[in-house]
């Protein structure tokens, strides 16, 4: 079970960098005086991957949970390495 964890966590690193290749596009260049990039629409085609990662996490956190292991710190560190992500696309908007 160990190895389904750390899958789990390189599965959730390369999810997180699909992430950010996807939300990149709308990124706001500072230097641009455009009022308005249309980076909503271009966030929103990275939602999805988002969205699934979520999901897969959350059933990973119930099933250590249910199975009582010893897997809580690879989940802590996806839960880092997810926070680092979305903080760096909300700090380009």
């Amino acid at each position: 079970m160990k190895r389904v964890g750390v899958l789990l966590l390189a599965a959730n690193v390369i999810g997180a960098g699909s992430y950010l290749f996807l939300a990149s596009p709308g990124w706001r260049d500072p230097a641009d005086d455009l009022p308005i990039t249309g980076e909503p629409f271009v966030w929103a085609a990275s939602l999805p991957v988002l969205a699934l990662f979520v999901a897969v996490d959350v059933g990973w956190g119930i099933l250590i949970a249910w199975r009582k292991l010893s897997a809580w710190p690879l989940l802590g560190v996806t839960a880092v390495v997810w926070a680092i992500a979305i903080a760096t696309d909300f700090a380009h908007h």
